[in-house]
């Protein structure tokens, strides 16, 4: 509620007119010109023009009333699985992690084995996908796949919606006697719209392609960077991925401008999962961080086209990229190096040193002098391993190497820059440290992480470290190197 309070207080600070409870049903076209919107309210039916335009509905409405091409599902019309989430509290955090942490099953996959076997379990679906939001006691389920819902069909999203909340008070019956952590566990909501992971994709001047994506190619016109992974479950089978085993040059995805920018209107520029891509590239395209990007860029074209006759095709595209990140997004995201730091770099690791502290401490962040990284400059054997894209460095991972009552290497600080986490560097550094214990002779590694902090955890229990004591609270986590 305050996140909704924020952007309306924004939008209307900058002059934004907003108008909701209203439709787009129509568009009025000229040649490769968009002249207008007819939309609908309480009001009945209004013309609204402008400049240009941004088609940012997600199913490429806008773009569809103007004539533009489209291509729906795969080559049988079938669509990815639609969600109805749910947000549940009163759920025993603690009971649900030691399950996952002795078990190794993290989405339950075992437990729903058996109880599909035991006629428990009647869902298309194998695995439960729970993540703990803010409140310690309170996680989104995002576990229910509804197959054959089409988000562009009022009567298909309506039965889906209805469908989706009987769905979801039969899967929380079965979660409270079931799954652990889960006992006591109450709803606190069923979302009141139904999540669409796949309609429209608008054809455009190019179409991104899986090619580009297994090749990693990066385009001159790159405008927007997506880290997530290909996620487009099959439509039939949607515990199904079936990209998941394709391998990838680089874990970066980049959309071309030229996506953004539907065939046949000069005008009009899109954004969101509506752009030219092929069907399976969705999967790294859908998602929030990128339409996110993809609206700013459109939002930040939209005023350059204003200085070239209202074409989005005559943009300056470098002077667009220079724009897009001067306002802190990416536009290029190409292979970074791992190496160790120098004594240049000092300042550029206390630079993320004090934004660790600021993630972790909020306003109360102690006032911490950069004296402490001298002894990793010293010459002895204790190392602040970089992530660096291009001249840039974007994480660092300081190791300190102990040889008291047994050798051990100690992680110490830890931190990946806000814009570049979600990408996979932090694993690749902490495979830099278990390198150096390696090279050294050194049978552990050993950290601390705070015992609320449970996505780190989960991340330090993937790549084989165990909990192995408190200490007030953090837990101590060792790995044994081979």
């Amino acid at each position: 509620e305050q996140m909704k309070y924020l952007l309306e207080t924004m939008l209307r600070e900058v002059g934004v007119e907003i108008l909701y409870y209203t439709s787009i049903v129509d568009a009025q076209v000229t040649g490769r010109h968009l002249d207008g919107i007819i939309i609908h309210n309480k009001a009945g039916l209004q013309l609204l023009q402008a400049d240009t335009y941004v088609d940012a509905t997600g199913d490429g409405d806008i773009c569809t009333y103007c004539g533009c091409p489209s291509d729906l599902g795969d080559e049988e019309g079938g669509l990815a699985a639609a969600s109805l989430e749910m947000h549940v509290d009163h759920v025993d955090g603690k009971a649900l992690w030691d399950y996952i942490s002795s078990t190794g099953d993290n989405r339950f996959r075992a437990l729903i084995t058996d109880l599909r076997a035991k006629g428990v379990w009647n869902f298309p679906y194998d695995i439960f996908i729970s993540v703990q939001l803010y409140q310690e006691d309170v996680c989104m389920i995002n576990t229910i796949r509804q197959v054959g819902v089409n988000g562009i069909d009022p009567a298909s999203r309506t039965a889906g919606t209805i469908d989706g909340r009987a769905e979801s008070m039969e899967l929380f019956a079965i979660m409270r006697e079931y799954f652990p952590g889960f006992k006591n566990a109450k709803i606190r909501q069923i979302a009141p719209v139904i999540g669409i992971r796949e309609t429209r994709r608008i054809r455009g001047d190019y179409t991104l392609t899986c090619s580009d994506l297994i090749e990693g190619r990066v385009f001159e016109d790159s405008i927007v960077v997506s880290s997530y992974g290909w996620d487009l479950p099959h439509p039939k089978h949607p515990s199904l991925q079936p990209s998941e085993n394709v391998t990838r040059r680089i874990p970066f995805t980049h959309i071309p401008y030229r996506c953004l920018l539907p065939e046949g209107i000069d005008n009009l520029i899109m954004s969101g999962r509506c752009i030219s891509v092929e069907r399976e590239v969705l999967g790294p395209v859908r998602v929030m961080g990128p339409c996110l990007a993809m609206g700013e860029c459109a939002g930040i074209a939209s005023a350059m086209a204003k200085e070239k006759g209202n074409s989005y095709r005559a943009v300056d595209v470098p002077r667009l990229k220079k724009a897009i990140e001067s306002c802190g997004g990416i536009t290029e995201m190409r292979e970074y190096t791992v190496c160790a730091a120098k004594a240049e770099d000092k300042v550029r690791v206390y630079e993320l040193f004090l934004e660790m502290l600021r993630y972790i401490f909020g306003d109360k962040m102690p006032d911490v002098d950069d004296s402490f990284l001298d002894k990793y400059f010293a010459g002895g054997n204790d190392v602040i391993w970089l992530a660096k894209a291009g001249n840039r460095t974007v994480a660092f991972l300081s190791v300190e190497e102990h040889h008291e009552d047994e050798d051990y290497l100690y992680l110490d600080d830890f931190c990946v820059e806000e814009a570049s986490r979600g990408q996979g560097i932090g694993s690749v550094l902490l495979k830099k440290a278990e390198e150096q214990a390696l090279q050294r002779s050194i049978p552990y590694i050993v950290l601390h992480v705070e015992s609320s902090n449970i996505r780190a955890r989960k991340l330090y229990a993937s790549l084989g470290y165990e909990e192995s004591g408190t200490n007030d609270s953090r837990i101590r986590m060792i790995k044994t190197i081979r």
